[in-house]
């Protein structure tokens, strides 16, 4: 006979807030958010360091890439560390890339200019100023994202029969 064991782990953060006297909800919150402006740099460092591997991938997209890839990886990180950063619509071009070489990658399509436009792009939001509202960069990314779906739907399209 088999017991299945439940394991709780303490929440530091919820005993203070409610113990008498403990940090206010607010106060936790500021504290984190200052924490995350103090990985800000070194997250835009590791941001630089990926968009150098993503530049040097798309230099030779001679051959299909997939989840393993590390153009891929990098795209990964980068969309993981954009909103670290407070660069969302950076994370959100980098989703984007990973979405087309999924794509890509489940189509048996390879279209390696796609992936270059998705790298410029990149590089050109990662040299903008930071701005949370930028019209430019909400564009950009949405372009991004028609291309995708067009490519998506002309190969779909391309495949029935």
């Amino acid at each position: 006979m088999s017991f299945a064991r439940f394991l709780t782990y303490e929440n530091r953060l919820a005993k203070i807030i409610v113990a008498p006297g403990g940090k206010r909800a607010s106060a936790a919150v500021n504290d984190a958010e200052a924490g995350l402006l103090a990985m800000a740099g070194a997250c835009l460092v590791e941001i630089d360091r990926l968009i150098a591997t993503l530049t040097e991938g798309a230099g030779t997209l001679g051959r299909p890439v997939g989840r393993n890839d590390p153009l891929y990886v990098a795209a990964r990180e980068i969309a993981g560390l954009g909103g670290l950063c407070k660069r969302p619509q950076l994370g959100e071009a980098a989703h984007s890339l990973c979405v087309l070489i999924d794509h890509f990658e489940a189509a048996a399509n390879w279209r390696p200019e796609a992936i270059s436009v998705h790298v410029s792009t990149i590089q050109l939001l990662r040299g903008m100023p930071v701005s949370e509202d930028n019209a430019v960069q909400q564009q950009l990314v949405e372009s991004l994202r028609d291309m995708v779906k067009r490519l998506s739907d002309e190969d779909c399209a391309s495949n029935r029969p």
